[in-house]
């Protein structure tokens, strides 16, 4: 029903893919702000699929935390892995997912006082299919459903041979202990975070819970 996937210029395979989901969110890394309109326009060409960056630094994150800059895209995801940036991802309002929060690390970089942030905020945790490490997404997603976070398994694919169906996903999640009604609340709460966070796009917009009638 969801995944997120890199551009790859083949529109029309990414338009054909996308009928059998929910959203396909089609992903880019950051390089400067005024790409982000263009990126944004050249993949919405169904409702179906949306625009998503994803930030590997604080530079980065400062640059897109404010309205005006947040207002060009879709979604914004955060690579994971440095504490400074996980705790920045779940702390700020204006990001959507943090990526793999144990990449290169030797402990999970996500605790229950960052979930709690995170369940505040509405950021949610993304997991790369291809970077699929048991023993700490276990461990998160134990944290996860103490606190309802949603915790999203994404292909991250790079190329048409790298997809995955969604039950594929979702099958993860089983593993990690989730029973099945909980899988469909955490696929809820999925949705409720990217419906949510796409209302930032509005000129009507101001902060979580602020909106101008």
């Amino acid at each position: 029903m969801i995944d997120a996937i890199f551009f790859n210029n083949d529109l029309e395979k990414i338009l054909e893919i996308s009928k059998d989901y929910k959203y396909l969110i089609v992903l880019d890394y950051f390089e400067n702000v005024k790409d982000l309109e263009e990126f944004d326009k050249k993949v919405k060409i169904d409702k179906k699929i949306l625009s998503g960056i994803i930030l590997k630094n604080l530079n980065e994150i400062k640059k897109i935390s404010n309205l005006k800059n947040r207002r060009k895209i879709d979604l914004v995801f955060i690579e994971g892995g440095n504490l400074k940036v996980n705790r920045e991802a779940v702390e700020n309002v204006f990001n959507d997912f943090l990526i793999n929060p144990f990449k290169n690390r030797k402990d999970l970089g996500f605790n229950h006082i960052f979930a709690k942030k995170a369940k505040i905020n509405k950021v949610g945790i993304a997991i790369n299919f291809n970077d699929f490490e048991f023993r700490y997404v276990v461990n998160i997603a134990k944290i996860c459903k103490k606190y309802k976070v949603p915790l999203a398994v994404f292909s991250f694919a790079r190329n048409f041979y790298e997809f995955k169906d969604y039950k594929s996903l979702e099958a993860l999640l089983f593993l990690c202990g989730y029973e099945e009604h909980e899988i469909s609340q955490n696929r809820k709460m999925i949705f409720e975070i990217i419906e949510e966070n796409l209302k930032k796009r509005s000129e009507k917009w101001i902060m979580p819970g602020v909106e101008i009638i």
